[in-house]
């Protein structure tokens, strides 16, 4: 199965950061957002991922190019305007299932699987999430895995089951796709898609999703998410530490590095 990864936004919430870097191109312990989106869709068996581009797309390309150093198959989609999700998965028409993820969005490979395992007989299947603050994101109503209801930010509540933006979808989501109309913020959006398939009488499930999932949208989850992505490294040392240093905390130290004598350095860094 293949995973189009949405990667043309500015990300203009994380401004000054994103004025000549993409959102996710931007580094979390030391690599950008992508790239951990994309090692996770390959963890979980994916080998080929479909990049829709837009904002910054030459920075992109330059380093993931055709995706071999990642052990993994990328094409590239420009999306001339940011019009919203539905409209960037829309110039990527498949004939077959396939994956939907945000390439801003940090995950890990649990999140795919357990959209990956519970698709089927669905023309649709959203990842959810409990959260505790169900007014910032868009939530789902389900009844029996069923999704009967997809409200985005709501006042008063509704759903603790956010919608993570991981998403499978059968090829029928391109003829709704086509009859998705511009939301009140005016864009197309794909969960206008996935209402009109599930007024139409198509199945669309509702998967709950483990493992780390962190949307990174504005300054404050960029920093949690860093501080995240810090306490799982591994430790690696390549360079040099010499005598009479004290360190606390994980640490990657790169080839020909040095931390001289009688320095302090707390981890993770």
């Amino acid at each position: 199965m293949k995973a189009v990864i949405l990667a043309a936004g500015r990300g203009t919430r994380l401004e000054p950061l994103t004025e000549d870097t993409p959102k996710c191109m931007l580094p979390l312990a030391g690599r950008p957002i992508l790239e951990h989106v994309i090692k996770a869709v390959r963890k979980a068996g994916v080998r080929e991922v479909v990049l829709v581009v837009g904002y910054g797309e030459e920075k992109i390309r330059e380093y993931f190019g055709e995706g071999s150093d990642f052990g993994i198959k990328i094409e590239y989609v420009f999306q001339n305007q940011q019009l919203g999700t539905a409209h960037a998965i829309g110039m990527v028409e498949l004939n077959e299932d396939f994956l939907v993820l945000n390439g801003d969005t940090l995950i890990s490979s649990e999140c795919v699987d357990g959209v990956l395992s519970a698709h089927s007989n669905s023309v649709a299947t959203l990842g959810l999430r409990k959260v505790e603050e169900p007014s910032s994101y868009g939530v789902v109503r389900l009844k029996n895995s069923r999704v009967v209801e997809i409200i985005e930010k709501p006042k008063k509540y509704v759903s603790n089951l956010a919608n993570a933006g991981i998403y499978a979808f059968s090829p029928k989501i391109f003829g709704a796709i086509e009859k998705t109309k511009k939301s009140e913020r005016g864009e197309y959006e794909i969960t206008s898609s996935i209402r009109i398939l599930i007024d139409e009488g198509e199945v669309a499930r509702g998967a709950m999703i483990k493992g780390l999932w962190s949307d990174v949208g504005n300054p404050w989850n960029y920093l949690d998410s860093n501080q995240e992505m810090l306490g799982r490294m591994e430790e690696r040392i390549w360079g040099e530490i010499e005598e009479f240093v004290k360190r606390r905390g994980k640490l990657y130290l790169g080839k020909k590095s040095i931390i001289k004598s009688g320095s302090y350095i707390e981890g993770p860094v």
